[in-house]
């Protein structure tokens, strides 16, 4: 808890825009783990060519309470169009509960009719031992479910793309299982 560390990551373009200074890294959701929102990722005058690959760190602390954390960062461009985004998962104390299963087979199905986006998750209960499933959105929690449970329904705030995590979970921690789904034809 409240640890210094550095996340890296050595990214590629595989793009056909060269990527200059202008570029940075911004804070987009889930648990802060940075004072600041905004981070220049290469020095005054660099570009990244298609092809070429560039390594981004940026400081941060982990939470000051134990448990399992999630953030998300995105590359923008000089006019705020996200490249692409990237997650941060933070273990906090007791680690991960590595002894119980996560859940298989991760999907979503979507209906937008009616003007609302319906979001279904449904997954395999590989767990033995889970009290039950912990579902999220973009890092922030929604709900738990009881054992055994193999399906959720989610109403998203509007189309667009989510990150959901379903993590079987007991007294030693959760086991974490996630998928994008992406919603942003819904008109």
């Amino acid at each position: 808890p409240g640890t210094n560390f550095v996340m890296s990551w050595t990214v590629q373009n595989s793009g056909t825009c060269v990527w200059d200074d202008t570029y940075k890294m911004v804070f987009d959701s889930g648990e802060r783990l940075t004072p600041q929102d905004s981070f220049p990722v290469m020095p005054k005058g660099y570009t990244v060519k298609s092809g070429e690959s560039l390594t981004i760190n940026i400081q941060m602390t982990a939470p000051s309470a134990p448990g399992a954390y999630e953030s998300t960062f995105k590359l923008v461009d000089a006019g705020g169009n996200h490249v692409f985004i990237v997650g941060v998962l933070t273990n906090v104390g007791t680690p991960t509960n590595s002894s119980l299963a996560a859940p298989g087979d991760l999907r979503y199905t979507y209906d937008c009719s009616g003007g609302i986006t319906r979001i279904s998750l449904t997954w395999k209960d590989k767990a033995d031992g889970e009290e039950g499933y912990r579902i999220y959105r973009d890092g922030e929690k929604l709900t738990d479910l009881p054992a055994g449970s193999t399906v959720y329904d989610d109403i998203a705030p509007s189309p667009g793309s989510y990150q959901y995590t379903v993590a079987a979970y007991n007294e030693g921690g959760e086991s974490p299982t996630k998928v994008q789904a992406e919603t942003s034809n819904c008109q």
